[in-house]
């Protein structure tokens, strides 16, 4: 499995030069020089400037993290056209392969060997599912407040439409039993008044 990047390749012409441009730009020392190439630990990505000749290899690449370097580098180097397209498996560091993409851009692998780095990835994957989790939760949520939010309106728009229909039919009752214009009201009890 594919996972983030390890490592960066850079190929420069002057180590001098790109050692303190890099310097600068990251506002950091290298952890390592040599007379080849100057690495510097950039956020837990290695990242080494190496002296070579750009018209004649790839300027840069980058080294993906992956479980099984054999078994990763026989997948990418079958995609290929042919062997001619494959760089060694192993070069001058043994946790590393690299393949060349169509366009002849390095494609690298960096071996995931130790403990905390399988324990990190671990990590990470588990804030994700807990992410995820969280997300759909408040998805849940919202999508619930949302309905009831529906419902009250419905209800009260019902109970609104209720009022004004009772207040309606109680308009209509009274204005039956209302005597009409120029009759008299006749008393409510049956004995006559004297």
């Amino acid at each position: 499995m594919i996972e983030s990047p390890r490592a960066v390749r850079v190929c420069v012409t002057n180590l001098d030069i790109a050692r303190q441009w890099y310097c600068q730009a990251l506002e950091c020392d290298p952890s390592y020089v040599d007379e080849l190439g100057v690495t510097f630990v950039v956020g837990g990505c290695l990242l080494t400037l190496s002296l070579g000749d750009l018209s004649s290899q790839p300027g840069t690449a980058v080294y993906w993290g992956v479980d099984d370097l054999a078994g990763e580098y026989q997948r990418l180097c079958a995609m290929g056209q042919g062997d001619a397209q494959n760089l060694p498996m192993v070069d001058a560091n043994p946790r590393t392969a690299e393949v060349l993409d169509p366009f002849g851009n390095v494609f690298g692998l960096f071996a995931n060997d130790g403990k905390g780095e399988r324990k990190a990835r671990n990590q990470r994957v588990a804030q994700k599912v807990a992410l995820q989790n969280v997300r759909e939760t408040l998805d849940q949520i919202q999508h619930k407040e949302a309905e009831e939010k529906k419902l009250g309106r419905i209800i009260g728009w019902s109970a609104a439409i209720a009022l004004v229909l009772l207040a309606l039919v109680v308009w209509g009752m009274v204005a039956k039993r209302a005597p009409q214009p120029g009759t008299f009201l006749k008393p409510l009890s049956s004995t006559p008044a004297r």
